[in-house]
């Protein structure tokens, strides 16, 4: 059964909250994951996943097209793990700036 609300004094003060959680999602003051936590840190580990993987399909390729040498190779394999500890770092200072 659906309950709707008839008493304008209802309806009134639902309608000020909500126009409150726009303006505080407006002016940016809702912070569902502390204030610490923002889509730019969001983004960013997006762009290092991006960028990983871009590295890690580079690298396949380049060793399916020839064959490198193991200093170029080892080099290559370095960058990448750099890469990934980069992308762990920055997924680990997440979890640490919002516990749970």
């Amino acid at each position: 059964e659906h309950s709707f609300l008839t008493d304008r004094t209802d309806v009134k003060q639902m309608e000020r909250g909500l126009l409150e959680l726009m303006d505080d999602f407006n002016h940016g003051r809702l912070h569902a994951f502390g204030r610490d936590f923002t889509l730019e840190k969001m983004d960013k580990v997006r762009e290092l996943q991006e960028r990983v993987a871009q590295q890690h399909f580079e690298l396949d390729n380049a060793e399916t097209e020839a064959d490198e040498d193991e200093v170029s190779s080892a080099r290559n394999l370095e960058k990448l793990m750099k890469n990934l500890e980069g992308l762990s770092s920055t997924i680990q200072s997440l979890h640490q700036a919002h516990p749970d």
